[in-house]
């Protein structure tokens, strides 16, 4: 039986947002429909679309995979047959270290009966310099990353018959490593190293000249990082790859983030989103009176997707301090509860800019501020150079809590700032735009 597997390496650190579809760059980044070959076509270069130019090649012929235009969900693939083709890249100068992460979206065709199958190599140990490889073992379908001189290891036995679209991540933490699949933990943090990446083999291992460990796979995409994400960021370059090679067999649990509250004269909007969503049916809102939960309504959730949905529900109520939670419960009568929001209605006492909602956004976005007294105010946006390019308010507003809407239907994506001034009062908030 064929088996597909999408697997995710990770060696943690702190990263920044870069481009739109990824929370970073990426260090290298190969795709098989990026390739302008015919098919049955061998592959000598496969080259690096994150402009580093860390190409993997191979100069023999009999080494040589091929190109197949049909392979994973009908798109182009590299096909490796098994017996000894590879992709390498010789040397990194210099070396990436950890943190690295490493998404690979390919498909088992075949396993041997009597070796481990080498699915990437080039991972080595800080410590004593001994390569670090991730293979399938042959006895137990157990999917391995160890270190053949220290053997440290992380594994777990993947499922028979194997799932068709699995997509799965391998963490190196500081000093310890766990491995999870589809969102869920496989194996329980422990000891590891920090590790560096000098050089990547695709298809077979290059340490071992007396026997061949090749594996007959399909491979469409691999992205390293050098960078760790958090479960949001991880999911983020998931459901990119889900969104374009295919669906997987089990969707990512509901992941619940951006549980805010704005307040305009007593309407407290609450607005939420998830990144994923599985088997949702939805979200009880409560709110806190005299110390008891109670329910105020119940809004709709989406079933099964990962594209980010956005919630929102307004509560009109009475000056005084509540607060909020969120009960989300699944189709099967699971559930679980949301961090808690007070809030306080009662007379301004200060002015407030407070965050753009959505953000990031496309097209539209909310502004909302704060008056304690009648002031003339200005609310303008700018570019990333400074330069003007709206003016959203430019007049007298009564006390209270006030809003406007920026429409970037003419901009392009990136970087806004906006700058409200109130009388004596001025700030500014960054906001992203993306398209």
């Amino acid at each position: 039986m064929k088996k597909l597997f999408f697997v995710l390496l990770v060696v943690t650190t702190v990263q920044q947002y870069c481009i739109a579809q990824f929370p970073a760059t990426p260090k290298l980044w190969f795709k098989a429909d990026a390739l302008n070959l015919t098919d049955g076509a061998t592959v000598t270069t496969w080259y690096d679309s994150s402009g580093n130019g860390y190409n993997v090649t191979q100069s023999t012929f009999a080494l040589k995979p091929i190109f197949k235009t049909n392979g994973i969900n009908g798109k182009s693939v590299i096909r490796f047959d098994g017996i000894n083709d590879r992709l390498t890249c010789a040397t990194f100068s210099p070396a990436i270290q950890s943190p690295i992460t490493i998404f690979m979206v390919y498909k088992i065709l075949s396993v041997p009966t009597n070796q481990p199958a080498y699915i990437l190599t080039g991972l080595y140990n800080n410590s004593n310099g001994s390569p670090l490889e991730f293979n399938i073992n042959y006895n137990n379908n157990n999917l391995w990353m160890f270190d053949s001189a220290s053997l440290h290891n992380g594994r777990y036995s993947l499922a028979v018959p194997f799932q068709s679209f699995i997509i799965g991540n391998y963490v190196f933490n500081g000093n310890s490593s766990e491995m999870y699949e589809n969102g869920m933990q496989k194996t329980a943090p422990s000891t590891f190293f920090s590790v560096h990446l000098s050089e990547f083999s695709i298809g077979s291992s290059p340490y071992f000249a007396y026997v061949n460990y090749s594996i007959n796979m399909d491979v469409a995409e691999i992205i390293v990082f050098n960078n760790a994400f958090n479960t949001t960021e991880r999911q983020q370059v998931e459901t990119y790859l889900q969104n374009k090679w295919g669906d997987m067999s089990n969707p990512l649990p509901v992941t619940l983030n951006n549980f805010s509250y704005s307040v305009k004269n007593n309407n407290v909007n609450l607005h939420w989103s998830t990144s994923t969503e599985q088997n949702n049916d939805g979200f009880f809102v409560e709110r806190k009176e005299n110390n008891k939960w109670i329910k105020i309504n119940f809004v709709k959730g989406n079933g099964t997707t990962n594209i980010l949905q956005n919630y929102n529900f307004v509560d009109v109520i009475k000056s005084g301090k509540y607060s909020y939670r969120l009960k989300q419960v699944d189709t099967d009568g699971k559930y679980f509860y949301s961090e808690e929001l007070e809030v306080n209605i009662g007379a301004l006492t200060h002015y407030g800019l407070k965050e753009a909602y959505p953000n990031p956004f496309n097209p539209n976005t909310t502004i909302e501020y704060q008056l304690p007294q009648k002031e003339f105010v200005t609310l303008k946006v700018y570019d990333v150079l400074g330069k003007e390019i709206a003016t959203l308010v430019n007049g007298e507003k009564e006390v209270g809590t006030h809003s406007a809407t920026f429409n970037a239907n003419q901009f392009s994506s990136g970087i806004y700032y906006y700058r409200l001034i109130a009388g004596n009062y001025s700030e500014m908030k960054k906001m992203v735009l993306l398209k």
